[in-house]
């Protein structure tokens, strides 16, 4: 049974170039691996009427009937989540808009994505009094986006301005910084 499992390890070396190769040997550069626990149970699972007797090959574990007793079974399958690997991420993380006059309320919108395969649960942080943010999607199915509105009080400020704020994720470490610039007469 071992020698199976050694067989089928020794595929996923081979197959497609060595496709799986990096990730058995713990070398791929996305820290993604693939391992294998031995846990030998054939002569349990297969069929009692098979012979270990060499010498009756219609009968024995050398016949055409053994052979295909063979076979591997994934008992289970883990998948480790890398919670270093920060899975949000935007296209822009600054907006620059138009001159404006003190005293405006100006809008501008963050397009965000959860690059990740598992539902993300995004937290804005609003600590700036200056910014009023208003979110959209808070839960973020993989590969899908979400609109960040943000409505920027320019009430008492002249020149230039600049006023951000931050946007993590639940379960994982990082955030993404955004920036909102104006020039205010």
């Amino acid at each position: 049974t071992k020698r199976r499992i050694s067989s089928l390890i020794n595929y996923f070396k081979e197959v497609d170039e060595g496709v799986f190769k990096k990730y058995l040997d713990d070398a791929s550069l996305v820290k993604g691996k693939l391992s294998f626990t031995y846990a030998p149970f054939g002569e349990y699972a297969a069929d009692q009427n098979t012979s270990d007797d060499v010498v009756v090959q219609n009968e024995s574990v050398f016949s055409k009937a053994a052979g295909i007793e063979r076979k591997i079974e994934i008992e289970s399958m883990t998948i480790k989540r890398n919670k270093t690997v920060f899975p949000l991420e935007s296209e822009y993380l600054v907006q620059n808009l138009k001159e404006s006059k003190s005293g405006e309320i100006l809008s501008t919108t963050f397009v965000v994505k959860n690059t990740s395969n598992t539902k993300i649960t995004l937290d804005i942080k609003q600590d700036n009094k200056f910014l009023k943010i208003k979110e959209g999607d808070t839960e973020l199915s993989p590969n899908k986006t979400s609109t960040i509105r943000v409505l920027f009080d320019t009430k008492g400020m002249t020149g230039h301005q600049s006023q951000s704020f931050k946007v993590s994720v639940e379960g994982y470490e990082g955030q993404l910084m955004f920036f909102v610039n104006t020039e205010l007469k």
